[in-house]
């Protein structure tokens, strides 16, 4: 009946382990050790990862079995047995997620306790709410000059008619006065 202590011991982004206090592309992902470690924030093209973890036990260590789930990405929960101790995730769109794992005694019992992390991947600069804002002002701002541009055609093909009319009026004004 004793519940093992989960905890996440490692973080990879492309198949490379990500130390603390790391730079990786201009940000540090992990500015302390994982298993403390309660949120991250990735790149939108930093959405290939792994995440190891272990359970603090060191009893029947064989006939122990994980279960990790992706909220956000998945509601399965994926079972493995004791020689697996990694979770991969790739391509991952924008968003939140929280990585949670718990361990499964040889009784079969989804321990109560696990270890989470929430982890968020921020989306590219084109599909920002800003982004949006500047995308629907360009779309408005191109309307109202299409429609600008159209009522001015509108006018000077009037104003061109208008003159028409005018010259022939003009002329048969003068072939009136002609004959």
């Amino acid at each position: 009946s004793y519940d093992p202590q989960i905890v996440l011991t490692g973080l990879q982004m492309f198949n490379k382990s990500v130390n603390v206090g790391e730079r990786l592309n201009g940000q540090v992902i992990l500015p302390q050790s994982i298993s403390v470690t309660k949120e991250i924030t990735l790149k939108y093209n930093e959405n290939i990862f792994s995440i190891e973890f272990a359970a603090l036990n060191f009893f029947n260590t064989s006939k122990l079995r994980y279960a990790y789930t992706l909220d956000g990405f998945n509601n399965n929960w994926f079972i493995v047995d004791d020689k697996t101790h990694k979770a991969t995730y790739t391509n991952l769109d924008p968003g939140s997620y929280t990585f949670r794992v718990r361990t499964i005694n040889e009784n079969g019992t989804l321990s109560k306790e696990g270890a989470s992390l929430k982890i968020n991947i921020l989306p590219p600069l084109w599909r920002t709410p800003y982004a949006y804002i500047v995308y629907v002002l360009l779309l408005v701002i191109s309307l109202y000059v299409a429609r600008r541009i159209i009522l001015q055609r509108a006018r000077m093909r009037f104003a061109i008619e208008q003159e028409r009319r005018e010259a022939h009026r003009m002329h048969d004004l003068d072939m009136m006065k002609i004959r």
